[in-house]
C-alpha cells in the first residue's frame, strides 16, 4: 500500500544514515578520518539531509493518523467535528475507521467531489455494539474501545493479540484505564469485549486520573472521554508528540467550540 511503501522509505532511508555515520565514526576511530576528510564530510552531510526528510515525511504520516481519530470527538460530543485534508481512498489503516463507525451507526458524511483530499464531518451518532476484526487496523483499538463504551450493547474488538507488544499493551492499557470511568471491559488473547453503557455513559463533570502508559495513541483515545464530560487528566499528556505534536492546540479549539455552544444554550434557556 502507499502507507506501506512510505513507511519502509523512511525506514530504509533513517537506517541508511545511521550506516552512514558508523562509517564515519569507524574512519575516525582508525585515523582515516583526516585521510578522508572530504568523504566523510559527504557522508555527515547526506546523513543530516536524509535524517531530516525521512522524519519530515514520517512526521506527516503520523499527524494524518491523529486527524483521523479527531472524527470520534464529533460522534461522541453534541456538535459535529470536521476534519479537512483526508483521503477517504487511502489504504493507510486509520481510514478503516470510516467503515467501523458506520457500522456502529455513525453519522460521519465525506465531502462529495472528484479531489483525493477531502473534508470528512462526523455528527453526534446514537452507537451500536458491533464484532469486529480489527487485524488489518490494530492501531485504532484505543480509539474503538472509546467508542464502544458509549455504545448500545457489547463490542467485540479481535483478531489484534499482538498489541500486547506495541508501545504500551494495547489491550490491557483501554480495559484498565475505561474501568476508572465505569466502563466493564474484558481482556481477550486476542483482543476485548467492551460493555458498552449507550445514553447512560455520562462522567458528568467526573475527575479521572488516567494513565497514558506512554503511549501517544492511548493519551488521543483517553482524552475523548471529555466529549462525555469527564475532566481528564492524564500522567504524561506529552505523549502525543510523537505522532501529532499539534494535538492539545486543535483539542483546545475542538473544546472551546463545545464550551461555546453550551454558554448559547444555557442563555436560550
Amino acid at each position: 500500500t502507499p502507507h506501506f511503501i512510505v513507511g519502509t522509505l523512511v525506514n530504509f532511508l533513517l537506517l541508511l544514515n545511521y550506516y552512514l555515520l558508523m562509517v564515519v565514526m569507524a574512519d575516525f576511530a582508525t585515523d582515516r578520518f583526516h585521510a578522508s576528510g572530504s568523504s566523510a564530510g559527504l557522508a555527515v552531510s547526506m546523513f543530516i539531509i536524509g535524517t531530516t526528510i525521512a522524519r519530515f515525511f514520517s512526521a506527516q504520516i503520523m499527524e494524518k493518523v491523529g486527524k483521523w481519530n479527531l472524527l470520534a470527538a464529533g460522534i461522541l460530543g453534541e456538535r459535529p467535528v470536521a476534519v479537512s485534508g483526508l483521503r477517504p481512498d487511502t489504504l493507510q489503516g486509520d481510514r478503516a475507521l470510516l467503515d467501523i463507525v458506520r457500522s456502529m451507526g455513525a453519522d460521519v458524511e465525506v465531502e462529495p467531489g472528484v479531489e483525493r483530499v477531502r473534508r470528512v464531518t462526523a455528527r453526534p451518532s446514537t452507537l451500536r455494539g458491533v464484532d469486529v476484526d480489527m487485524s488489518s487496523c490494530p492501531d485504532l483499538v484505543p480509539t474503538v474501545a472509546v467508542l464502544a463504551a458509549a455504545a448500545e450493547g457489547d463490542t467485540r474488538i479481535r483478531g489484534v493479540a499482538h498489541l500486547r507488544i506495541k508501545e504500551s499493551d494495547r489491550i490491557a492499557a483501554p480495559a484498565r484505564e475505561l474501568a476508572k470511568a465505569g466502563v466493564t471491559v474484558d481482556e481477550r488473547d486476542d483482543g476485548l469485549i467492551v460493555h458498552g453503557r449507550g445514553s447512560d455513559f455520562r462522567l458528568n463533570g467526573r475527575v479521572l486520573e488516567l494513565s497514558a502508559w506512554g503511549d501517544h495513541r492511548m493519551a488521543m483515545s483517553l482524552t475523548l472521554l471529555e466529549c462525555r464530560g469527564a475532566d481528564v487528566r492524564l500522567d504524561h499528556p506529552e505523549a502525543v508528540d510523537k505522532s501529532f505534536p499539534a494535538f492539545w492546540a486543535t483539542w483546545a479549539a475542538l473544546r472551546a467550540g463545545r464550551d461555546r455552544a453550551a454558554e448559547r444554550r444555557g442563555g436560550e434557556a
